[in-house]
């Protein structure tokens, strides 16, 4: 068994991966010929990907990591951060090539019969893309997103799968983290509905002094103070200053962003959500996989990584080359919106005064 590892490593490492064979070759037994000959359809498969992303100079990482080669030395001297994002995209190409090399080419074989080389995948039609994408990804990601993701990228299955395998793996990385929800802090943890108030207490009051409390007492409302809600700020100035704040940012006009800011309940994430969606709808025909857009996407979802891929695309697009602007607009939309006590008119007490027709002996 170990010397049809050896020969298996021998004849296929280079280019293949002596981590990514042995991960393979764990899946057949090495001692029966036939599972041999399975393994070695497997790794020729394999092989020939290979061969052709290396002639083409194809870098699954999508950050240009040739030209990073040639300066990561000097830049790891003044930027400590570069050897943490090198190692996320290792992390993130060891993904992308341990799931197509497990299960793309098993599915590829029982679906579509001879068909596992890269040129035969992108020339087939989009329903059996979609579908070849929905098996490899299963209930990680729906139906909609594949295809939209596909459209996103001309139709290029590898461009889509490539996308799709980011989007699970940032959604898995904020899974593992296991951080539930954030404890209160500052002056809201503080602010429970059962604090108790103590009360002043007072000196015993005289019989008259009574009977005046008693008169006051019957021109106060029926309605009791302490369940009247706060005032609130001026709702106006808030809606102009989160029109003002989203129209500035996404370059839209000012009663564009008025009309769905108030259709969508003067929310300030709902709105953005809205522009964002229709942004994406504008520019399925467009090219859409630019590498600068792509990478400031990535390096966004770094810090937000509960936003989607499309949507992170969608705000670079609208805020570039504002990167600033991009930031803003990501955080206003995960930002949950404050309770508010409702619209309509609040109703001010208006006490009467006390009369002063009767003496009073103090």
């Amino acid at each position: 068994m170990d010397d049809a590892f050896a020969k298996l490593e021998a004849d296929y490492c280079p280019p293949l991966d002596p981590a990514l064979l042995s991960a393979i070759v764990s899946d057949y037994d090495l001692s029966d010929a036939n599972s041999v000959q399975n393994a070695r359809e497997t790794l020729d498969q394999l092989k020939e990907s290979a061969v052709v992303e290396e002639a083409a100079g194809f870098d699954p990482s999508g950050t240009g990591a040739q030209e990073e080669g040639k300066n990561s030395e000097q830049r790891a001297e003044s930027c400590p951060e570069t050897g943490t994002s090198q190692t996320r995209e290792t992390d993130l190409t060891s993904v992308s090539n341990g799931m197509s090399s497990l299960d793309l080419d098993d599915m590829v074989g029982e679906e579509s019969g001879s068909v596992g080389n890269p040129e035969e995948l992108e020339q087939l039609d989009e329903d059996t893309k979609v579908k070849l994408l929905q098996d490899l990804f299963g209930d990680k990601v729906t139906n909609f997103s594949i295809r939209h993701t596909l459209r996103k990228c001309n139709g290029r299955w590898q461009a889509s799968m490539e996308e799709l395998l980011n989007h699970v793996y940032f959604e898995e990385a904020e899974d593992s983290d296991g951080s539930g929800k954030i404890a209160t802090k500052g002056i809201d943890a503080f602010a429970g509905d059962g604090t108790a108030r103590r009360g002043r207490k007072g000196k015993p009051k005289g019989k008259n002094v009574k009977g005046l409390d008693d008169r006051k007492a019957t021109s106060l409302p029926t309605s009791p103070a302490s369940t009247s809600p706060a005032p609130t700020g001026n709702r106006w100035k808030t809606a102009s200053e989160d029109i003002e704040f989203v129209a500035s940012r996404t370059r839209i006009a000012t009663p564009t962003v008025s009309s769905v800011y108030y259709e969508k309940g003067a929310s300030v994430p709902k709105t953005i959500g809205t522009l964002l969606k229709a942004t994406m709808e504008e520019s399925k025909a467009i090219v859409t996989d630019d590498q600068a857009v792509l990478s400031s996407a990535r390096e966004l979802g770094y810090e937000f990584p509960g936003i989607a891929p499309d949507y992170l695309a969608a705000i670079i697009r609208l805020t570039h080359p504002s990167t600033t602007a991009a930031h803003e607009l990501a955080v206003a939309l995960t930002t949950k919106p404050k309770d508010s006590n409702g619209g309509g008119i609040q109703l001010l007490p208006h006490y009467a005064p006390p009369s002063l027709d009767e003496e009073v002996s103090w």
